[in-house]
């Protein structure tokens, strides 16, 4: 797990080290959609219920958006950690510093846990 600096501003604002060489994990997941020629975003999704006249929701063809977007994230790390030891490696990992940062930041009450700000090295 990597630590990595902050400097509070005030009670509930700060700043966090600028850490090199990082993809946010929106960014690697879109990256792998549009390889996969997959629609995934919000927008897109919102977008095929209004045409299937059934409002702004997702709710009512979610069935099909599940069918339709699959995971993509082990397919970005295969690419990228091409050896089975590293890629192993990497893959413990990831879910070791996920599982732990979502139970600290779930104790601690941290919020705004999204894709655009879980960053992956």
């Amino acid at each position: 797990m990597r630590t990595y600096a902050i400097v509070p501003l005030s009670r509930s604002t700060g700043l966090i080290e600028w850490i090199q060489n990082t993809s946010t994990l929106k960014a690697i997941v879109g990256e792998q959609w549009k390889k996969s020629n997959i629609k995934g975003e919000m927008q897109d999704i919102k977008a095929r219920a209004t045409t299937a006249k059934m409002g702004e929701t997702h709710e009512q063809i979610w069935d099909k958006v599940k069918d339709e977007i699959k995971p993509v994230l082990g397919n970005w790390m295969s690419d990228h950690y091409p050896s089975p030891e590293i890629w192993y490696e990497a893959r413990i990992n990831f879910v070791r510093s996920t599982s732990i940062w979502s139970m600290i930041g779930y104790v601690i009450g941290l919020g705004d846990r999204h894709g655009d700000n879980i960053l992956i090295h």
